[in-house]
């Protein structure tokens, strides 16, 4: 009986924090699209409504407990990747605004993500850590 109480301890802490940082997310994401909507109008890029659209689902289902919350924001990190070199180059100073706030939390979403499902199998946390870190490089 010990062993299952200690088993549980962690993962109350992890789904308190999946809600804490669903929560996170789907306020950065609310405010993402209200500007990303006003940035458009003005002949900005869109890509800041669909971003922050992706991260305030991502944001409701980390607070339902939803590890699926944390697969979206990764998804999003990967295409804001992409977007920001499409954006402004390789210029490493134009990155940074769009890429370390985002690089920030997929460091955290990896770190809440649990390493094994309920069954007991691997949740291949490690393929997303090391494709993440690859995109870095």
């Amino acid at each position: 009986m010990a062993s299952r109480d200690s088993n549980l301890a962690p993962a109350a802490w992890r789904l308190r924090l999946l809600r804490l940082f669903g929560l996170i997310l789907l306020i950065i994401g609310a405010i993402l699209a209200v500007g990303g909507f006003k940035l458009a109008t003005l002949g900005g890029s869109p890509y800041y409504i669909a971003a922050g659209i992706a991260l305030a689902i991502a944001g409701l289902l980390g607070l339902f407990g939803r590890i699926l919350g944390l697969q979206i924001y990764l998804l999003v990190f990967v295409l804001t990747f992409f977007w920001a070199i499409w954006e402004v180059g390789f210029n490493g100073w134009a990155l940074i605004p769009r890429l370390v706030g985002p690089f920030l939390l997929a460091i955290i979403a990896l770190l809440i993500m649990p390493g094994r499902h309920a069954n007991g199998t691997s949740t291949r946390r490690g393929w997303g850590a090391g494709a993440t870190l690859l995109l870095l490089v």
